[in-house]
This record gives C-alpha cells, sequence and structure tokens, in this order.
C-alpha cells in the first residue's frame, strides 16, 4: 500500500509534486488550515478536488494543538526575543505591546506542527494501523527536531517520512516565498515612507480632525447584508450613541452601495480607502501622517531585508506589523475618539491597531458576535482547551454574552484590561423587530390564510464545509433539510419559514471556496421546499431577527447563534444536529435545547410548542438556560453595552486630544 502524502502549505510551486504523486497513484491530502480560503483559487487543484484525486483536511477551531501551541509559544519566545526584526517591532510599538503581537504569530506556526502530528495519530487509529505517511512541510520537519521534548506531550503518530529531495523542494519553495514577501513588504514600506516625506516636504495640511465618542469598525460584508434592527448601525440608539458622537470607519471588505445612501442620511462615515490602502500609498502625499516615526519605521524595513531567511511565522508578522503602523496611523489623525468598536477580528493588523488607539489615548472594545466557536464544541471532550485565535488578543475590553464566557476568554493569556459581560446583543434586536413589525401580516405574506391556523417553526442553517471534525458537514446539510421536508409533511399544524446562512453560489459555484459536491443536492433540497405549500423560502439576505421575531419557535443547526439570540429574548428555541457527535458537549447534554436524529426533533418541536405554557418555559429559562447560554435573559444586552461605551466616553473619564 502506497503511503499518503500530507502537505502542509500549498503553492503553486507544488504542482509538479503533487501531479507526480497522483500519477503514481498515492492519496494527496492538503491542510485546510486557512479554511478554503485559498486552495479552490488555484484553478489546476480545483479540478483534482473535485475529482477526489486531492482532500482537504479539515482544521477545527479548537484541538489539543491550540492549548499545545499557546502553551509551547510562552515557553519558547524568550529565546527569540533578542532577534533584530523583534527589537524593531518593540521600538515601533514597545517592547512590552509588541511581545503579544508576536507570540500569537509564533502559535500559529507552532499550531500547524502540533495539529499534523495530532492528526497523523488520529487517522492511524481511524484506519486500525500504523501506516506509513510522507508529510511534505519544512516547518514541521524544523519544529520536529527543536521540539523533540515538548513533542513528547503528543501521542507519537504512525511512521512519518519525507524524501530528502520533496523536502528540500518544499523549503526552497517556502523561503522563496519567504524572500519575495519580505522584499514586496520592504518595497512597499519604502514607497508609503517616500510618499509621506514628499507629502510633508510638500507641506500638504493635515485633514480637519473630526471629533467623536465611539468609532464603529465596519470590516466584514456581513454587517452590511441586513436591513433593519440588525443592519451596520445597530450600536446607535440616538439618545447616548448618535449620529452625531460616532463615526463609522468602513474598511476595504465593507465597501459597498450603502455608503452613499448612510452619507445622504446623515451618518459620518469614513473610508479606509480614502486615507490609507496599502494597495495606493500615494495617498499619504495629500494629507501625510505626521504621527508616523520614519526613522524607526525605515530601520525596521531594513532589518526585514537584511533578515529575510528568519523564522517564517517572524518576518511575516514583522512586515504585517509594519504595514499596519504605515496604514492605521492615518486613522488616528482625521477622527479623535474615545471608543473605536469592532466584532470578531483577531488578526495581527488589528492587533496593531489596538496598540496605536491606546498611544493616543482611546480605547478599543471587541464584542463577540458569536456564542463561542470551539468553546462549545469542545466542552466535555477537551479538558482545559483552548482556540488559537482568540491568543494574546489586546482590546482594553471584551464584551460577551455571559460570565462562562469571559472566563474562557482569560485562560488565553489576553492583555484585556476588563471583561463584561452584557447578554447577547442581537436578542435585543429581536425584541426591536417584533415592536416594528406588523407580524401578523408578515405571517400572512409567507402563508397566507394557513397562518393563522398553524404554528410558525423557522429554520436556521449554517455554513457547512466537508470533512472529518467538522461540526457541519454538507452530508449532515442534506440530512438537515430533509428532516426538515419530513416534519413539515407529517404534522400539518406546521408552518415552516427557512432561512439559510449563503446563496446558491457557495454550494454549487466551483469558485466558491464553499463548493463541494454534495452541494448541489442541497440545492436540490431547496428546490424541493420551496414546492411544500407550507414551506417559505426566505433567501439568506433577509434580517434573522426579523424571522425570530415573526416565529413561534426558533431552530438552528447547531451550534449557529440565532437560538441563542431567540433564548436571549425569551423566545422559544432549540438547536438540532441529524446525527449524534454533539451531544457531550456544553448545550448538547441539555434534553430541551438540543435534539440529536429526527425522533428527538419530533417530540422536542412538541413539547416546546404544545406541553409548556408561558409560565412553565419562563421557568425553564430560568433555572436551565440562565448562566448557560447567558446571563440575562431579557433582550437588554445591546443596551447595556450602550451604557458601557457613555460611560467611558463622559468627560469625567476622559479628555480628547487637542
Amino acid at each position: 500500500m502506497r503511503p499518503e502524502i500530507f502537505i502542509e502549505r500549498l503553492t503553486h510551486a507544488h504542482r509538479p509534486l503533487i501531479a507526480w504523486w497522483v500519477r503514481r497513484g498515492h492519496r494527496v491530502c492538503v491542510f485546510d488550515f486557512d479554511h478554503c480560503a485559498r486552495l479552490r483559487s488555484f484553478g489546476w487543484l480545483r479540478r483534482l478536488l473535485d475529482q477526489g484525486k486531492v482532500e482537504t483536511i479539515y482544521v477545527p477551531s479548537s484541538s489539543v494543538a491550540d492549548s499545545l501551541a499557546i502553551d509551547t509559544a510562552e515557553r519558547f519566545f524568550p529565546a527569540f526575543s533578542s532577534h533584530p526584526l523583534v527589537r524593531a517591532m518593540g521600538r515601533i510599538f514597545g517592547e512590552h505591546e509588541a511581545a503579544p503581537v508576536l507570540k500569537k504569530a509564533l502559535v500559529e506556526s507552532l499550531f500547524r506542527y502540533f495539529y499534523i502530528k495530532q492528526s497523523l495519530t488520529d487517522r492511524a487509529r481511524g484506519a486500525s494501523g500504523r501506516q506509513a505517511a510522507i508529510v511534505v512541510s519544512s516547518l514541521y520537519w524544523a519544529w520536529e527536531v527543536r521540539l523533540r521534548e515538548v513533542a513528547r506531550d503528543v501521542p507519537t503518530p504512525a511512521p512519518t517520512s519525507c524524501p530528502w529531495w520533496a523536502r528540500g523542494y518544499d523549503a526552497v519553495a517556502r523561503r522563496i516565498q519567504d524572500v519575495l514577501w519580505s522584499l514586496a513588504v520592504c518595497g512597499g514600506i519604502l514607497l508609503h515612507a517616500g510618499s509621506i516625506i514628499v507629502g510633508r516636504m510638500l507641506a500638504r495640511s493635515q485633514p480637519a480632525l473630526q471629533q467623536a465618542d465611539h468609532v464603529f469598525a465596519v470590516d466584514s460584508p456581513f454587517q452590511v447584508k441586513f436591513q433593519g434592527p440588525r443592519r451596520a448601525d445597530f450600536l446607535l440608539d440616538h439618545q447616548q450613541v448618535t449620529k452625531q458622537n460616532t463615526v463609522f470607519v468602513v474598511h476595504r471588505l465593507g465597501e459597498g452601495p450603502w455608503i452613499q445612501q448612510a452619507r445622504c442620511a446623515g451618518y459620518r462615515l469614513i473610508r479606509q480607502a480614502e486615507f490609507a490602502d496599502v494597495r495606493h500609498p500615494w495617498r499619504h502625499m495629500r494629507q501625510p501622517p505626521r504621527s508616523v516615526r520614519l526613522g524607526p519605521a525605515l530601520r525596521a524595513g531594513g532589518c526585514l531585508a537584511a533578515h529575510p531567511w528568519a523564522a517564517g511565522w517572524l518576518v511575516d508578522a514583522a512586515g504585517r506589523g509594519l504595514v499596519a503602523y504605515l496604514t492605521k496611523s492615518a486613522l488616528l489623525e482625521r477622527v479623535n475618539f474615545v471608543n473605536y468598536v469592532y466584532m470578531d477580528q483577531d488578526h495581527l493588523s488589528q492587533q496593531c491597531l489596538n496598540i496605536l488607539i491606546r498611544k493616543q489615548g482611546g480605547q478599543s472594545w471587541n464584542f463577540a458576535y458569536a456564542i463561542g466557536g470551539g468553546y462549545l464544541y469542545g466542552n466535555g471532550q477537551v479538558p482545559g482547551h483552548r482556540q488559537r485565535r482568540l491568543a494574546y488578543q489586546n482590546p482594553d475590553h471584551f464584551v460577551g454574552t455571559s460570565q462562562r464566557m469571559t472566563r474562557y476568554h482569560q485562560e488565553h493569556r489576553q492583555g484585556v484590561r476588563a471583561y463584561h459581560a452584557v447578554g447577547n446583543l442581537w436578542s435585543q434586536s429581536v425584541s426591536l423587530a417584533a415592536s416594528a413589525t406588523d407580524i401578523r401580516r408578515l405571517r400572512s405574506a409567507w402563508f397566507g390564510a394557513a397562518a393563522d391556523q398553524g404554528r410558525v417553526v423557522a429554520w436556521f442553517d449554517t455554513t457547512f464545509i466537508e470533512g472529518a471534525g467538522s461540526p457541519s458537514t454538507y452530508h449532515e446539510a442534506v440530512a438537515w433539510y430533509r428532516d426538515i421536508w419530513r416534519i413539515v409533511s407529517e404534522d400539518e399544524r406546521l408552518l415552516a419559514v427557512i432561512k439559510p446562512s449563503k446563496d446558491d453560489a457557495c454550494f454549487v459555484d466551483g469558485r466558491s471556496q464553499l463548493m463541494h459536491p454534495l452541494g448541489q443536492s442541497v440545492i436540490g433540497e431547496w428546490a424541493r421546499l420551496k414546492q411544500h405549500p407550507r414551506v417559505h423560502f426566505a433567501g439568506h439576505a433577509i434580517d434573522p431577527s426579523l424571522v425570530i421575531a415573526a416565529s413561534d419557535l426558533t431552530v438552528t443547526f447547531c451550534f449557529s447563534s440565532p437560538t441563542a439570540e431567540a433564548l436571549g429574548a425569551g423566545k422559544r428555541a432549540m438547536w438540532y444536529e441529524p446525527g449524534e457527535r454533539w451531544r457531550d458537549t456544553l448545550y448538547g447534554a441539555e434534553p430541551l435545547l438540543v435534539a440529536h436524529g429526527y425522533p428527538e426533533l419530533r417530540r422536542l418541536v412538541g413539547t416546546l410548542l404544545n406541553d409548556m405554557d408561558d409560565e412553565a418555559y419562563r421557568q425553564f429559562l430560568e433555572r436551565r438556560v440562565r448562566g448557560l447560554v447567558e446571563d440575562f435573559l431579557d433582550g437588554n444586552g445591546l443596551s447595556r453595552f450602550r451604557e458601557l461605551l457613555a460611560d467611558a466616553a463622559r468627560p469625567a473619564a476622559w479628555s480628547p486630544r487637542a
């Protein structure tokens, strides 16, 4: 039996190797560490993926490897503390502030090593034998030598090896990529610095400094997807947080026609592309940032050029940190603010911006959009588990749904000054949608005359990724939609409104990073459901809060967030998985919260809709849900968050820059 080939980081340079191994009949597996972010962008690889000749290995959001990487990074970082690139980052951001940013990059590199080792062990167990494997990764073999003592904590995988020519080929390809990256960054730094120097020499005026209490970052397409209570300005209450004291900073991914509409409506917006864009350094000439210290930046760029052979994670982190310093500083010269508010951005660029905000006297707030991710799936299965993406985060404030969630974040060596549990922010948007909408009219539009005779159940799916360990696979997606058809067909009192999270293209477009051959089966189930007389297919773009508010029961593919939002507003809700994989999890063990398999689905839907009156359900929320899903269950989490922001912006707590 030919050994399997495992590739850690795929580049176009690996194409000849893959072609050679596929021709010889080897099974080629690629670790999807970026969660489909790049693999399907390679046309030649896309064909092999669709033909099943190359397999992607799903990488979960939490595993044993995460905790090992976090602990090992803390132990090994001192060995790099005297490196010139580390000192260069310290001169720009401060040694104390720069260290966590670099440790986060080190965690990512170590995680890849530990996860490959753990994955090979698990696959060998699943195959009931120790099968030989070829690991094509110079990073893996470099850490294998350096971490001999630490690696003893990880189960020994099946026999692994790599031909000297394949290892050398991968090492050269990786080094060439690292060198090209460092040269590109150095070139970008020179262009940015040069444009700033020219702008200063031409005595360009500084932009007018806007005054605001709050800056809200719009840095995701998701934030501008919906209308209604959940749209991009959901943070405003027009009393404490208003159009007048809030500025929206729109990043590249948040761009769209909504910007002009918002400006016409009186909102204050700043587009990042107008003042700083890594692709347009010459824009600094018009209004060069005065706070950028060009001396340390240029010395750091020279240091990067002089050390292209340093560890890849260090070169990447230093380069991204320098780019963030040159591009993000301009924001602080356009608006003077107290609170910078963002959601779920855990990348290095955001860490660097948080540092700059602190240096200018402001404070950053990171609020949790979702309800835990790997924190939910790993509980009870991986003792002491942590998530690499949460490690070393550095906002001044973290805002979560519960004390349980904030305690979990505190286990990740974060540099957060204060943790706040306020409840689920989106639960309040459910209450707002209910008060601002004629629910009866909306349900009549969905179901006609049947709306007054049946019970409306809202069905929310999630993002599907096929792979062992994925919390929601395409096989489960097909089963999920078949079970919706089955329960609606068997119970004539039920009316179903279906709110998918993605549009058709994500399932069937070959260029989509989430596409899978089973996606066509999902679209087929959609088509069948659209023909059912008691099903309304709402589509992916409708506001989830509106759907929850207009329904008698919310059912979500476990463990996506709409169910938690409904529970926080006191609405009846549950999670459902077609299988049995997530029974021993934080929520999965609660029988009135999660159904596993169709028989339990039928039973739990009947219980929640028919067997529990309002008082009984309220008691269930108080006894079993409070403190588990969130701490308040009053649908006022957003108001509590606004109050925190308003308190921080009061003159007694903050004085603006001149």
